[in-house]
């Protein structure tokens, strides 16, 4: 966090003098006209309230700026009282409620600053993981309370996701880093500083309780104010409202590095009551390291073919070690199957008898619960990953689950599925008719739900980009055309600048020289359309010239 700043400009600029903090919005003229400032006012408005009551502590500070600018590298970054966003923030064109739920996200996670990161400072970079990760998770419980925003833990799920993808990879690093100097702390803003943090205070919370975890937070604030701490101050300060040791707790947590396992069975009795849950934790092979967790695991009974599935009970466990066995007292049916991490709180990867991941694949439309949809979906792209899952197999799946999912925080963590998981395996294949074959299947089920007017139009948004993107896999340069030139429609979707640019990028991207032609003929003269009209201009250029043009970006004071 940085103390001082200085923002210059012909500003357009939006005040609230009545609230009992000055708040101002700020824009460049140009981009005025798409700022929807009563939003954001009304959003910056939640927020105060919001953290003045959760924090027990008042907004520390004089005034509030929140300045949307230009060229602006990161997301947003907050300084004291003046936080800056990426005009990325301001969409030109349509937007979708995930898009402005992520928004509001990031308005939060800047204001959540004011208080760690501002009024109280950590002592060194090694903290850095704790001012990042707490912003995550405020913004996350402060959203999750608000009336228009219901399944805030579902989308925080995609920070969870970030930090899954990190400690699997050989670069993963404990939570608390090493770091020497301040060149060290700029490379650790990564999926374990933000993903993994953020997912290990939640399961804090869900472990201490959010009433004592709360508390502690305002004595830590009282305490601390205006001063320099490190993570075990907020510890020290949380132990004093729990009777179970959080420093133990966060030890291995915080210290060593990978991803956990877990495989949850039920026992049974012979006259098919639930005794027991038997719980197997397992640890990558050259970090191993088990860890205490705590979670709730749903039971699900059968509902019969027409019925959703509905978890029947929710029973909190607490598990350390290789095997845990914990009695069940109530008097339960047998189990259908048995879903770990049912809300979702604990940070681990979860492993599925065989049978069961078969029947929880089938049922998927069929599954009640989003968050239960979203753990799906994490365990079909690690089935691919470890070879237990083919990939025309998860393309048939998503093709036939896609166009029946309603909820866009969901619909939200299946894009990145589709991204991660199908779509870049698709573009490694070197067999143009491979491609092709493989795109198609998910390419027609998107371009249902575009045409289908009962669904609602946040979801057709998003269709539009996944169908841009498999019509590239498939190469099928002249539907991108038609669609550009307004030939081929999509009911009560307008064909607005960022989606004429989207097209026009990928029809260059296929070597297709008509994206400069019909660049040419467009009157914007936005800064995206500059940014836009110089990627066509690198994609179509010949292999000499990108050289030159990746000779510059990678040495910049190289003459071309």
């Amino acid at each position: 966090t940085y103390v001082f700043s200085l923002h210059a400009g012909p500003w357009k600029i939006w005040e609230d003098n009545k609230f009992r903090i000055p708040l101002r919005l700020m824009a460049r003229q140009s981009l005025a006209p798409y700022v929807k400032s009563e939003e954001w006012l009304d959003w910056t408005r939640f927020g105060f309230d919001y953290f003045e009551k959760a924090f027990g502590t008042p907004y520390p500070f004089g005034k509030y700026d929140q300045l949307i600018v230009p060229d602006f590298v990161a997301g947003a970054m907050e300084n004291v009282a003046a936080v800056t966003f990426n005009e990325r923030s301001v969409p030109r064109g349509d937007r979708s409620a995930r898009q402005q739920e992520r928004t509001f996200n990031t308005l939060l996670h800047e204001m959540a600053h004011m208080w760690f990161g501002d009024l109280v400072t950590m002592k060194w970079w090694n903290d850095l993981w704790l001012n990042e990760s707490f912003a995550s998770y405020a913004a996350a419980h402060a959203i999750a309370t608000h009336p228009d925003f219901g399944h805030a833990w579902v989308s925080f799920h995609s920070d969870k996701s970030r930090g899954y993808f990190a400690d699997q990879l050989p670069t993963t690093h404990p939570i608390v880093g090493d770091i020497p100097d301040t060149q060290v702390a700029e490379s650790v803003f990564d999926g374990i500083t933000y993903g993994k943090g953020a997912s290990w205070l939640k399961l804090l919370v869900f472990r201490v309780g959010e009433e004592r975890f709360f508390a502690g937070l305002k004595d830590y604030f009282k305490k601390h104010q205006y001063g320099n701490t490190t993570v075990d101050d907020l510890l020290s300060a949380l132990e004093e409202k729990d009777s179970r040791k959080t420093q133990e707790f966060a030890k291995p947590w915080l210290h060593t590095a990978g991803l956990n396992r877990v495989k949850v069975q039920a026992v049974c009795s012979k006259d098919s009551r639930l005794t027991a849950l038997e719980i197997e934790q397992t640890s990558p092979e050259k970090l191993d390291q088990l860890r205490p967790h705590s979670m709730n695991v749903a039971i699900y009974l059968d509902p019969g073919e027409r019925e959703q599935w509905t978890a029947k009970r929710v029973i909190r466990v607490d598990y350390d070690g290789a095997k845990t066995s914990v009695p069940v007292s109530e008097n339960l049916e047998c189990p259908t199957l048995v879903f770990p991490n049912a809300t979702d709180d604990d940070y681990v990867r979860l492993q599925f008898p065989s049978d069961t991941f078969l029947k929880l694949r089938n049922e998927l439309p069929r599954l009640a619960d989003p968050v239960h949809r979203t753990l799906i979906w994490d365990s079909i792209g690690w089935a691919i990953e470890d070879g237990e899952m083919s990939l025309e197999d998860a393309i048939t799946l998503t093709s036939q689950v896609l166009p029946l999912e309603k909820d866009f925080a969901v619909l939200g963590h299946i894009e990145r599925f589709m991204r991660f998981s199908i779509q870049e395996r698709i573009e490694d294949f070197q067999d143009r008719d491979l491609r092709i074959r493989l795109a198609k299947p998910i390419d027609e089920a998107v371009e249902k739900i575009l045409v289908d007017t009962k669904t609602a139009k946040d979801f057709r948004l998003s269709a539009f980009d996944f169908h841009i993107a498999f019509l590239t896999l498939r190469e099928d340069r002249d539907s991108l055309v038609r669609i550009f030139e307004g030939k081929t429609k999509f009911p009560e979707l307008k064909l607005d600048q960022p989606k004429k640019w989207a097209i026009l990028k990928a029809l260059a991207e296929l070597g297709d020289t008509r994206a400069d032609t019909l660049a040419k003929t467009e009157k914007d003269k936005s800064a995206e359309a500059e940014l836009a009209k110089r990627a066509i201009a690198a994609a179509l250029a010949p292999y000499p010239e990108k050289l030159k043009i990746i000779e510059a970006i990678i040495k910049p004071n190289t003459q071309t």
